[in-house]
C-alpha cells in the first residue's frame, strides 16, 4: 500500500489543496507562505503522538463569516433554555455552520493498484464556547 494522493481542505492557506504523491519522489515546492509547512504540519497533526488540536488560526480567513454565523446561532442557545429540545436544535444547526479541516487520503494497495480513499477530519464544534465576544 501507498499514499497517492492528499487533498486538504480548510487548513491555513491551504482552502482546497489536492497534491499527488509520486511513485519514487514527491517534492513540496512553492514562494513562502503557499503552504508547504501547513501541508506538512497537517499530517503530523492528524497522525502524531497526541490527539489533534487545532485553533481558530489553523482555518483560512475565508471562513471567517461561516464562523460568525455559527457563533451567533450559537449565543441564541442562551435565550431558549427553558426548552432544550429548541435549544439542541440549535446547537446542532451552529455545530454544522462550522467549517471543517478535512485531510482526505487515496491509497493504492495491491497489484492492480486498487484504490482506497479514506479521511481524516476535524469538527471545530468545540471551539464555540471558548469564541470571543467580539464579531
Amino acid at each position: 500500500m501507498r499514499l497517492v494522493c492528499a487533498k486538504v481542505t480548510n487548513f491555513r492557506a491551504l482552502e482546497e489543496v489536492k497534491i499527488r504523491i509520486d511513485d519514487a519522489t514527491t517534492l513540496i515546492v512553492g514562494r513562502n507562505n503557499s503552504g508547504k509547512t501547513s501541508f506538512v504540519e497537517l499530517f503530523e497533526r492528524f497522525f502524531g503522538s497526541e490527539r489533534p488540536r487545532f485553533t481558530l488560526d489553523d482555518l483560512p480567513t475565508s471562513q471567517i463569516d461561516a464562523i460568525k454565523r455559527a457563533v451567533r446561532t450559537y449565543r441564541q442557545v442562551e435565550r431558549f433554555k427553558a426548552d432544550p429540545v429548541q435549544a439542541r436544535t440549535l446547537t446542532d444547526k451552529a455545530i454544522k455552520l462550522l467549517p471543517k479541516i478535512l485531510l482526505r487520503l487515496t491509497i493504492a494497495s495491491g497489484p492492480k493498484r486498487s484504490r482506497l480513499v479514506g479521511a481524516c477530519g476535524h469538527d471545530v464544534a468545540g471551539w464555540l464556547k471558548g469564541t470571543p465576544e467580539h464579531e
